[in-house]
């Protein structure tokens, strides 16, 4: 008896599979990236509140000095080292309100 059975995927089927993977990709590119930056615009506000904190302190051992810039804040901070914003902004300090307030240049990682 002869057997005429040949074992493998057409061209289409592996089109087809190929077709499916890319389309889960598409699908699940854009919430991978949305996590992403909720997460970096967790990370920054939490930044913003180290650096506020740490300029409270520092206001509070010297009240005759001026007001710190963030470059002044390392001794205030656990490790002596100035948060990065994940996002590659740049953090300011503002005392226009009366209190300190900081922000970040990145749009949407303020407090």
């Amino acid at each position: 008896m002869l057997s005429n059975s040949k074992r493998g995927f057409t061209m289409v089927e592996i089109m087809i599979a190929v077709m499916i993977l890319g389309l889960l990709a598409a699908m699940a590119t854009p919430a991978v990236l949305e996590a992403r930056n909720r997460a970096q615009r967790s990370v920054c506000r939490a930044n913003l509140r180290i650096l506020e904190s740490a300029a409270i302190q520092y206001m509070a051992e010297f009240p005759k000095r001026d007001r710190p810039g963030v470059e002044d804040l390392g001794p205030y901070i656990r490790g002596g080292e100035i948060p990065v914003c994940p996002s590659g902004g740049t953090y300011a300090l503002d005392y226009s309100s009366g209190d300190v307030t900081a922000t970040c240049t990145v749009e949407g990682h303020g407090l």
